[in-house]
């Protein structure tokens, strides 16, 4: 938006940026899923704290958690570097 807004203003001409690349849905809905419980787990850790009760969380849980994100993470950032890769630039590499 804000190069938009530049070229715009300096009169230049205003390139239409590309469409946003598509991403396995299956993958956006479980990142969403875990960010949902890591939230849900950060909260009960505030409300605790907040409380003067102990923080309980279940250590391994979290871990997995963590570590599902970052495998989903890595995913993502793999598709998203394949994007915009037809076959024909695959082939014309090799």
């Amino acid at each position: 938006m804000t190069e938009f807004i530049r070229r715009a203003a300096l009169r230049r001409r205003v390139v239409e940026p590309p469409p946003p690349p598509q991403l396995n849905w299956k993958l956006y809905e479980e990142l969403n899923a875990i960010g949902v419980n890591l939230n849900q787990i950060a909260k009960a850790a505030n409300i605790a704290v907040k409380s003067g009760q102990d923080v309980n969380i279940d250590v391994e849980q979290l871990q997995n958690l963590v570590e599902s994100l970052r495998a989903s993470i890595r995913e993502t950032q793999m598709q998203l570097l394949e994007c915009g890769v037809t076959d024909d630039d695959q082939e014309e590499s090799t």
